[in-house]
């Protein structure tokens, strides 16, 4: 299928990526916005995506049962990202503060007459 934008990409049969490439909550937007944009009916769109939940949820549960059960053998592994993920927390917030102060300090006057 050589689709070129959204709409061939839906009209053209995207009836399983809209069903199983949605699976993480991440791309559900990739799946939505196209979906909307070309004007998708609603009643199709609902049950791919309530297929899509009912499979994903248990195998998410399942999963953090597993991964529970196991914690204290998994922690060390997961622990070896606490400092990274604390330097990108930091590097995020001053970068966003830096920005977000930049352009209030930045920003057009407008002069009114």
């Amino acid at each position: 299928m050589n689709s070129t934008s959204p709409t061939d990409f839906l009209r053209d049969g995207a009836r399983s990526p809209c069903s199983s490439a949605g699976c993480c909550r991440s791309s559900a937007t990739f799946i939505a916005f196209p979906a909307g944009v070309s004007r998708m009916r609603l009643l199709p769109f609902s049950i791919y995506t309530l297929v899509r939940l009912v499979y994903l949820v248990p195998v998410l549960a399942y999963a953090g049962m597993k991964f529970g059960q196991h914690w204290d053998a998994l922690a060390p592994y997961f622990h070896r990202f606490d400092a990274v993920l604390a330097v990108l927390l930091v590097v995020g917030v001053a970068a966003f503060l830096y920005n977000r102060i930049n352009g209030l300090t930045s920003a057009p006057t407008v002069e009114h007459d």
